[in-house]
């Protein structure tokens, strides 16, 4: 944003802030092919660093940042460095972008963007799980795709795999048009990568690489699977509700006729507990009825290590005709 307000920061200094911004804007209308930044081999023209800036700017204004604001920013020394001050100090002319399934997680960066597909509860609070893997491919740009809506009326935003594949992929263009494409999902989120992938190589994209993060394979039992830990889960909710007082206290009897119910069910309290939100047992329906067909091309499998063995690599590896790498890693699945 613009120059703050401080007794320390002089309104020459906050002069020459907006003039650097005026001229790089300028210079970006003028020469807009232009070099503006190398870094290694790669290079930003300075239209691209005017995009991203903007993109920024628009970002910290959505947020209540105001002109005024201090913004502090923690980054090492990268194009992401240089676009972080510049979006920052320039207040420059908003570039609205509205997603509907991306979330954004490191926008700015060099290489080929990795799209992730969160497991869980398929929205924001299982891609924030999972967005330290982005701490795993440093400096490129990576982006989670959500497939349920928590927020408001609460719902999984498409009916199917395939179809929130194929909007996966529609939007997941608009950043990158053209392949080779790294997909990657983890838990239930996988199958969606692993349709998406499929989706891309049957229209002639390439796909470099889809990774599955401990992906079960759906098939007729998993989806029956599915239903029972979910009637379990609002079994127990409903249960709970009914043995407590208005104000959620269970009654000491209520608590004795929970657990000995709850007890009898066929998914434990840890599997199945009551607080599990409805919307994720509706995505775990929806991705338990998908049946696998056919992917050209070669899956990178990561599983955790408990529980032993796990047929997955042999049954995901009859769909890849490309083949199958199994990498198994220490942990269970929740800590893997």
């Amino acid at each position: 944003m613009h120059a703050p307000s401080n007794p320390n920061f002089s309104h020459r200094d906050g002069r020459e802030v907006r003039d650097v911004v005026e001229r790089f804007t300028e210079h970006a209308a003028r020469r807009p092919d232009a070099i503006a930044l190398t870094l290694d081999e790669h290079s930003w023209s300075y239209a691209r660093l005017d995009t991203v800036s903007d993109r920024l700017a628009y970002q910290l204004q959505s947020i209540g940042v105001a002109p005024g604001s201090f913004v502090a920013l923690f980054l090492p020394r990268s194009f992401a460095q240089v676009a972080a001050i510049d979006g920052a100090q320039g207040g420059a002319s908003p570039v609205e972008t509205f997603w509907k399934y991306l979330l954004p997680v490191r926008e700015i960066g060099v290489g080929r963007p990795v799209f992730f597909v969160p497991g869980g509860d398929g929205d924001v609070l299982a891609m924030g799980v999972y967005a330290r893997l982005a701490d795993y491919v440093l400096d490129r740009p990576f982006f989670g795709l959500r497939s349920t809506r928590i927020d408001g009326p609460a719902c999984v935003l498409l009916p199917s795999v395939e179809h929130l594949a194929a909007a996966f992929i529609t939007e997941m263009k608009r950043i990158q048009p053209a392949g080779p494409y790294d997909v990657a999902g983890g838990c239930i989120g996988g199958v969606i990568a692993f349709e998406m992938a499929r989706q891309l190589a049957a229209s002639g994209d390439v796909v470099h690489r889809v990774v599955l993060l401990d992906t079960v394979f759906p098939n007729r039992y998993q989806q029956i699977r599915a239903l029972v830990r979910g009637a379990c889960a609002r079994l127990r909710f409903h249960l709970r509700r009914l043995l407590s007082f208005k104000h959620g206290t269970p009654r000491r009897l209520g608590i004795r006729i929970y657990d000995f119910i709850s007890g009898f069910l066929p998914f434990t309290l840890f599997d199945a507990p009551p607080e599990l939100h409805p919307v994720w047992i509706r995505f775990a329906n929806c991705t338990m009825r998908y049946r696998p067909k056919p992917y050209a091309g070669k899956v990178h499998l990561i599983l955790s290590e408990q529980p032993a063995g796990s047929d997955l690599g042999a049954v995901w590896g009859r769909k890849a005709k490309g083949g199958i790498a199994v990498t198994t890693v220490p942990g269970d699945h929740e800590i893997h």
